[in-house]
């Protein structure tokens, strides 16, 4: 049996000990850095590397406008957590490069029918955002409470169709 085998088992029990276990969920993914040597670069000593672990980058953008880009080498921890009782429900480890919203599909779409069976809703962070996760989502009967991404221009509104609703980018609907 392995590691994750026998957490698993552990998990199962927790769906029968606990009544609310598993009802309401959050994912997100978490970069685990690595100060090994990256594979290929130059090996000083005794020449070790790490053979899984890749690179990444992410762009912050801040208030003033500014951008910064921050480099990663290493692994992403993904996580689906029980926020009742901040357990684990169902988690992966994936070198760094291996996109969160990617990988998080392949994990909901690997849920026990026990977890299924519970779930109501899925809270993430806005970087979740997007049509075929809360696709997925609803097709499972989880409802998804995903943070808007808001990409408009801060006074930017639109026009439904060809009626006299506007609406902006946070759901306010004007008449």
């Amino acid at each position: 049996m392995s590691i994750d085998d026998w957490v698993q088992t552990g998990v199962a029990e927790l769906y029968d000990l606990l009544p609310d276990f598993g009802k309401v969920l959050a994912l997100d993914g978490k970069i685990l850095e690595t100060y090994a040597t990256p594979y290929g670069k130059k090996k000083k000593g005794d020449r070790r590397s790490d053979l899984e672990a890749d690179f990444t980058k992410k762009e912050k953008r801040h208030k003033d406008g500014t951008v910064t880009i921050e480099r990663y080498y290493g692994y992403r921890a993904h996580l689906i957590v029980d926020s009742t009782y901040e357990l684990p429900v169902l988690w992966e480890a994936t070198p760094v490069s291996h996109g969160e919203p990617t990988v998080v599909k392949r994990m909901v779409k690997n849920l026990s029918a026990k977890t299924l069976d519970r779930a109501q809703y899925l809270t993430a962070d806005r970087g979740y955002s997007g049509a075929p996760l809360q696709n997925l989502l609803e097709d499972a009967d989880i409802i998804p409470i995903i943070d808007n991404p808001h990409k408009w221009k801060e006074d930017e509104t639109r026009q439904y169709l060809d009626t006299d609703l506007i609406y902006n980018q946070s759901g306010e609907v004007i008449w």
